[in-house]
């Protein structure tokens, strides 16, 4: 359980109490994959309590049948419920059913995992009005233009133009969406990918600054890397379908790395870092590894069953292209695979 006079600066999924600061009570709450509340229960007048409506409520969790899916207005919640059908938790709201249904079985997956309750997370305050899951940002950039030192204390600050840019991982479609937005006027626009044009077009639009020093300005602003999103399964067997989960007890894990960019050649070998974590964030293993792709762009990954116990786990592929490239350097590939192991 988590230390509630402890705080961390790294939420992590899973289960947890928290202390409303409001009123002094406590209630539980359980975070997706990025820390975010998902699913929060009503106020405990002592830690206690909400430590044993926590433990009955991962029990309930574990099953589908607990879960009750609802409608208000043009959004989606659903409800945890005891054998009474009494409200345990309740979810935040969806814009759709296809997230709503996403988040019902995340929530089941944690409970069925060993580790679904967190440790060392940082208490949070309830969380009222949320209307969807926020992807957190896999990379954020504040952009602002130099400032001439002061020279003396007549010298008047100069303006400062910042914008902020943030990418957010697409897991369906194995791709980014950005958003850039100009922090004076919040004006903001979105984009798909790494789009750097996009990028250069909104800050041009935006800073008051003359077409020429534009011009030399976007000069020196270094291309973006370059990053192909690929899609990572985990198979039933060597030669298997992609499931979700597995039993626990296996020899190996396969996986199949399949590549989307339609340039790319067959027989390319990529040299690619494979990093496997738990759902808490704890690294099991850092390694690198050579894989080729096949004629119809696929490579296979194996992987040590002796790594996993029970839990929820993520593996990610980062690799370049040639036997001998970094693996983080630009005119990369990007795939990363969350799944279950269970008794």
């Amino acid at each position: 359980m988590q230390d509630l006079n402890n705080s961390s600066t790294h939420p992590i999924p899973g289960f947890e109490i928290v202390r409303n600061e409001e009123n002094g009570f406590y209630y539980f709450q359980c975070k997706d994959i990025n820390g975010k509340p998902i699913l929060l229960s009503k106020d405990s007048q002592t830690q206690g309590n909400a430590e044993n409506r926590l433990q009955n409520a991962i029990r309930l969790a574990k099953q589908a049948k607990n879960y009750v899916g609802k409608k208000e207005g043009e959004q989606y919640y659903f409800l945890l419920v005891g054998g009474n059908r009494k409200e345990i938790a309740r979810s935040i709201h969806f814009k759709n059913e296809k997230d709503l249904q996403r988040t019902m079985d995340y929530v089941k997956q944690v409970a069925n995992s060993a580790k679904a309750i967190t440790t060392n997370a940082a208490p949070e305050p309830p969380v009222e009005n949320v209307e969807t899951i926020e992807q957190k940002p896999v990379a954020e950039t504040s952009i602002t233009t130099p400032q001439s030192p002061k020279k003396d204390a007549k010298t008047s600050i100069k303006p400062k133009y910042s914008f902020r840019i943030d990418l957010y991982p697409r897991e369906e479609e194995n791709s980014l969406s950005g958003r850039i937005e100009y922090l004076l006027s919040e004006e903001a626009a979105t984009f798909q990918g790494v789009d750097g044009q996009a990028i250069v077009q909104f800050i041009k639009k935006n800073l008051p600054m003359p077409s020429e020093k534009m011009e030399k300005a976007e000069r020196k602003v270094p291309a973006p890397p370059t990053v192909d999103q690929a899609e990572l399964l985990l198979l039933s067997g060597p030669s298997g379908r992609p499931v979700r989960s597995r039993e626990r007890g296996q020899s190996q894990l396969y996986f199949c790395l399949r590549y989307k960019n339609a340039t790319i050649r067959p027989d390319t070998q990529l040299n690619a870092r494979i990093l496997i974590s738990s759902v808490d964030g704890k690294v099991l293993s850092n390694f690198e590894n050579k894989l080729k792709l096949s004629a119809d762009k696929t490579a296979f990954l194996t992987l040590p069953g002796t790594y996993f116990s029970s839990g929820v786990y993520r593996v990610q592929v980062k690799g370049a292209i040639g036997p001998n490239a970094d693996p983080n350097a630009r005119g990369t590939v990007e795939a990363n695979c969350l799944f279950q192991i269970f008794d």
